[in-house]
């Protein structure tokens, strides 16, 4: 006979029951990592950390409860034939309870340390200081600058359309791709702070040959690009199309007449207009159009000068937010500088099982994966 404790109907209880904490400790930490930064707190996960070491050694227990059992079945009921089919089935049973146990308790420590990091801290700024000019990385970084900007010019090498000249419009110009990965990054983090991880939706305002549109696709999963040049928008269908930009288009229009900038959460303009008169027109077109707490990133000093006086709040570096108040802005900055810096990928995807899953989602939309 089989000692109760070690009966498959007692482990199988006590699956359930672990699996059942388990599953209740994930969500909690999901609400928890889901409210504002300022709702967080040590004391809360003091708790989650105290409820999480008893259910640790509860699944630590459950793969030795199995394992006994396994042994049992295999000691008491061996024959020349072998186990019967019933007996199979139930050492297949444990088998497979002991192997979700262990992968539990294997997952256990990341994501504990994940939960921490955002019901805790540290909080990361939005922009890495700048590099040191003796980094060893730094001649990597300019190879492959070097190489992204002469691939740009040769995606788009359209001389400027003379309409598009005479309407004042600058050429195309190419911003450095490593500093337009670092605005697109931050505002990326901050798009997570305001729940648009997976709806987020990026326009490129004068997006000449459409590169930036492609890297922008990397934070952002529906991005645009608006020209006024026929040329450079024909250039840019053929870059974001060949490069396959999940709902990636081209809009051929006028930027000074636009009225669709409400339709996006993330706005990027590079000073397209050559006067300050044309300049300070399309930026009143933008603000005027656009939802408030619209994300912009305008990296340019006449903006910096002026973002307030457009009733704009400034977040970071050459990030700003329309229609916000300073409190508001430095509120959402507090809660995106304690995102995560990883560009989350779809969890459904991630091969770690349900009972995760409820955390899985919250850490992935603040930018954490375990």
């Amino acid at each position: 006979m089989l000692r109760t404790a070690h009966a498959p109907e007692t482990v199988a209880a006590e699956f359930l029951r672990v699996e059942g904490e388990l599953r209740d400790l994930m969500t909690d930490m999901a609400d928890a990592v889901s409210q504002d930064v300022h709702l967080r707190t040590v004391e809360a996960f003091n708790a989650f950390d105290k409820r999480g070491n008893v259910i640790l050694r509860n699944v630590t227990d459950l793969s030795h409860l199995a394992s006994h059992a396994i042994a049992r079945i295999q000691r008491d009921n061996a024959t020349a034939e072998g186990f019967s089919p019933q007996q199979d089935r139930r050492i297949a049973d444990l088998q497979e309870m002991q192997h979700k146990a262990n992968h539990w308790r294997s997952r256990f420590s990341a994501i504990m340390t994940c939960g921490k990091r955002q019901m805790v801290g540290p909080s990361v700024p939005l922009y890495e200081p700048e590099t040191d000019a003796y980094d060893s990385n730094q001649p990597i970084f300019d190879a492959l600058e070097d190489t992204i900007l002469k691939l740009d010019f040769m995606v788009n090498s359209n001389r400027q359309d003379s309409e598009a000249l005479a309407r004042g419009a600058f050429p195309d110009i190419r911003l450095p791709p490593q500093q337009f990965a670092a605005h697109g990054h931050a505002a990326y983090r901050v798009a997570l702070a305001l729940g648009l991880r997976k709806t987020a939706r990026f326009l490129d305002v004068g997006c000449g040959g459409g590169v930036k549109v492609v890297m922008a696709s990397h934070f952002f999963p529906t991005c645009h690009g608006l020209e006024f040049d026929p040329g450079y928008a024909r250039a840019a269908e053929v870059v974001i199309e060949g490069a396959e930009v999940p709902n990636g288009k081209v809009i051929e229009a006028d930027a000074l007449a636009f009225e669709g900038y409400a339709d996006y959460d993330v706005v990027y303009f590079f000073q397209p207009m050559q006067t300050k008169e044309g300049l300070y027109a399309l930026e009143q077109q933008i603000i005027d159009h656009v939802r408030p707490q619209t994300i912009l990133i305008a990296p340019y000093l006449p903006f910096r000068s002026r973002f307030q006086e457009l009733g704009c709040a400034h977040i970071a570096g050459c990030v700003y937010l329309s229609a916000t108040t300073e409190a508001e802005g430095n509120s959402i900055r507090d809660n995106a500088e304690r995102t995560g810096l990883k560009v989350s990928p779809d969890v459904e995807a991630v091969p770690w099982g349900n009972v995760w899953r409820p955390a899985l989602k919250a850490f992935a939309a603040n930018g954490f994966v375990p």
